[in-house]
């Protein structure tokens, strides 16, 4: 009975595998947000400056453009295979952890696979996570079996170079569990190897961002800072990743304190994280790398894990996962949304110049979205006369000729009524909003808190098109 259970859940595994991978390559498009680099050739300046190096991130991709040019599918099927490979490594890495609990093992891979970190890293193009934590995966895997075979070694080399060239403080999970076998006194060559390959790295990325290339400012500075930006960002990646949060380090600090024991992949985990506060900086997806090294100690100490914080956990993961789906809507629809409304605009008859005008955009994404807009423009009709793209937070501004109202509308503003309709995107196929972040931001706006709160609470993925 046992061994068709296993079977039919490996079966069930492949198939849920199989139709994530398709649903990465369905109906991609480019959008705004990153993607106009797709439309220049390489440079590697775009990944080294201020204090970033990651020059790795969207090899594949560029690597694709440069053989057979712009194919938003090739991207998007990198991205489908590069999941299948995780996902399978996962599974692998999952079986091994939870060995003596066959449920836990078959349910770990979905609940990573609808993550809004997978989620987001895999349905977009420039997010380094997405390789990264596949290189990760790799490294944990080969840890949890033996590296003694050279083939083994040559895979975890490599795996461990290219991780460190996605992401900067990789070299501290790359270095960090090398440490930790070293003193278990587990091939020691080969680990004290590892660890200098990471001091290198890190006195290498020293001298390119302090020395040659000083930084003028720390990347993911921004409007809030000190303690506000902290807890924010706490209770982020809480909602997010709230298995980091409410069961790594609560365990770590247990076991470390009162046990004088330390774990080698609660301490990877744990490091990484304060690493990420301490820069102050937050995404979806950048908790990606330590999931291999939390599954892995999760195997450890979940069955020892108090009742009540394992039903704290799974509300908030089943929350994770509808804020996942809720991702997959946005980059399913919206740069499909966002081609089809900078098509339309190509389409209309401009005689002399004329001013769009994008309504109540946000700082943060108002020059890269009016830099998209010129581009893709320039692209569908490059002889034509290109509109000038604004930004403006007045629906009735005499400069605008036309008027988006688009997702990323932060305002409460509405057109006025002398405005008529040229086009309306209204996806057949979208899914709303609405995790415990979305309810918290719809009643805080009801208090009237609205400075802070994005006015399109439940995520509508419309684009309008307004002429006067």
């Amino acid at each position: 009975m046992s061994e068709w259970v296993e079977k039919s859940g490996a079966k069930a595994l492949t198939a849920f595998g199989i139709f994530c991978a398709i649903l990465i390559c369905w109906n991609p498009h480019l959008g705004p947000i990153d993607d106009t680099f797709f439309l220049q050739p390489y440079k590697v300046l775009n990944f080294w400056y201020n204090d970033r190096f990651y020059i790795l991130d969207g090899i594949e991709q560029f690597m694709v453009t440069q053989t057979f040019g712009v194919q938003p599918f090739l991207y998007y099927l990198i991205n489908a295979l590069e999941f299948l490979v995780l996902f399978y490594l996962i599974i692998r890495i999952s079986k091994k952890a939870f060995e003596p609990s066959p449920r836990m093992a078959f349910l770990v891979p979905i609940i990573v696979a609808l993550t809004p970190g997978v989620t987001t890293a895999y349905l977009r193009l420039l997010v380094p996570e997405r390789l990264l934590v596949l290189c990760m995966s790799v490294i944990v895997f080969l840890d949890q079996e033996t590296i003694k075979d050279s083939r083994r070694k040559i895979l975890y080399v490599t795996a461990a170079a290219i991780g460190m060239l996605l992401k900067e403080p990789t070299f501290l999970l790359i270095g960090g569990l090398s440490f930790f076998r070293y003193l278990e006194k587990k091939d020691r060559k080969f680990h004290l190897g590892m660890m200098l390959l990471s001091a290198t790295y890190l006195i290498v990325y020293i001298i390119l961002t302090r020395v040659i290339s000083p930084a003028s400012a720390q990347y993911g500075s921004g409007n809030i800072h000190g303690l506000p930006l902290l807890a924010k960002n706490i209770f982020n990646y809480t909602l997010n990743d709230p298995a980091v949060f409410l069961f790594a380090i609560p365990t770590w600090i247990l076991l470390a304190f009162r046990k004088r024991l330390l774990d080698p992949q609660l301490s990877l985990v744990c490091g990484y994280t304060l690493i990420l506060l301490y820069l102050g900086i937050y995404q979806e997806y950048y908790l990606l790398p330590i999931l291999p090294f939390l599954i892995v100690a999760a195997g450890k100490y979940w069955a020892s894990t108090p009742r009540l914080q394992k039903i704290l956990l799974t509300v908030l993961l089943l929350n994770g996962a509808v804020y996942g789906l809720g991702q997959v809507s946005i980059y399913k629809n919206e740069p499909k949304g966002f081609i089809v409304t900078i098509q339309t605009l190509a389409n209309e008859n401009f005689k002399n110049k004329k001013t769009v005008c994008y309504l109540g955009l946000k700082d943060e994404y108002s020059h890269e979205i009016l830099w998209a807009s010129e581009v893709f423009f320039a692209r569908e009709k490059p002889d034509g006369v290109p509109p000038l793209f604004q930004a403006t937070e007045n629906s009735n501004d005499p400069l605008c000729d036309y008027l988006i109202d688009s997702p990323y509308n932060y305002s409460s503003l509405t057109p006025a009524l002398d405005w008529r309709t040229v086009h309306h995107f209204e996806p057949t196929l979208a899914i709303p909003s609405i995790s415990i972040r979305t309810w918290i931001k719809y009643f805080t706006s009801k208090i009237g808190s609205t400075a802070l709160v994005n006015q399109n609470i439940f995520r509508k993925h419309d684009f309008v098109i307004l002429k006067r």
